[in-house]
């Protein structure tokens, strides 16, 4: 029987959720702030607004994973998709 990666992932991880991750690179982390101008080269993160800076594709990923951690029922999301946990000096607050 030939198994799909996803049911693979999903049997190996015991819960795989699905997100769509778009504008994940050009939302702030630190406060939510998307805008196409805070992503100012392919790694340099820095919002335009509240001046949070980081490595792009890190702030994706945890942007990405603040939502799935919301969708899985251990924190909030809202209604657009934005994340509702902040990360601040390596510790996680719900907010």
């Amino acid at each position: 029987m030939k198994k799909s990666l996803r049911g693979i992932l999903d049997y190996e991880a015991g819960r795989l959720i699905a997100m769509n991750p778009r504008y994940t690179s050009r939302q702030c982390f630190a406060y939510g702030h998307i805008n196409k101008n805070n992503r100012r080269t392919q790694a340099e993160f820095k919002c335009i607004q509240c001046g949070y800076e980081s490595h792009a594709d890190m702030n994706a990923a945890q942007n990405i994973r603040a939502s799935g951690i919301g969708s899985s029922g251990r924190g909030r999301v809202e209604a657009l998709g934005y994340p509702m946990i902040r990360q601040h000096d390596l510790e996680l607050y719900l907010v």
